[in-house]
């Protein structure tokens, strides 16, 4: 129960041996010419928002690319994807909300995403397999 700060130092090395996660910038680099596009025909609030909803979107796809494999994943991006082009195409967007007044939209298409994404997964029956049951 009580461990020692000796104990303790492999699992701070193995935490230090991990890879830096840059899936915030590949996806900021990677609509990147979305909003150029948008901006190029003169709609940068739909540039803005396009940019937020999809990174949302995408984000979302990379925090669960475990269930990659699963119908039921694919499913869901398809299906929120669907939601998210009208979404961007047809509603208008103040000229005035930029950056971070976009957070709060980009975080909760974020969140319906994943929701998404579990609400299949619980409906088809597949489970994510964690860490520790790969190992058992």
């Amino acid at each position: 129960m009580f461990e020692t700060l000796n104990e303790l130092e492999p699992e701070r090395e193995s935490q230090d041996e991990k890879r830096a996660n840059y899936l915030g910038i590949w996806i900021g680099l990677a609509l990147l010419p979305v909003l150029v596009i948008f901006m190029r025909f003169g709609k940068e609030e739909m540039g803005m928002a396009a940019f937020t909803c999809l990174g949302g979107f995408i984000f979302a796809a990379g925090s669960r690319w475990d269930l990659r494999g699963q119908v039921s994943f694919w499913i869901a991006r398809v299906f929120v994807l669907a939601l998210q082009i009208p979404l961007i195409l047809y509603m208008p967007f103040p000229t005035g909300l930029h950056r971070m007044g976009l957070l709060p939209i980009g975080i909760a298409d974020f969140l319906i995403s994943l929701g998404i994404i579990k609400m299949l997964e619980k409906l088809t029956g597949t489970k994510e397999e964690t860490i520790e049951d790969q190992e058992v």
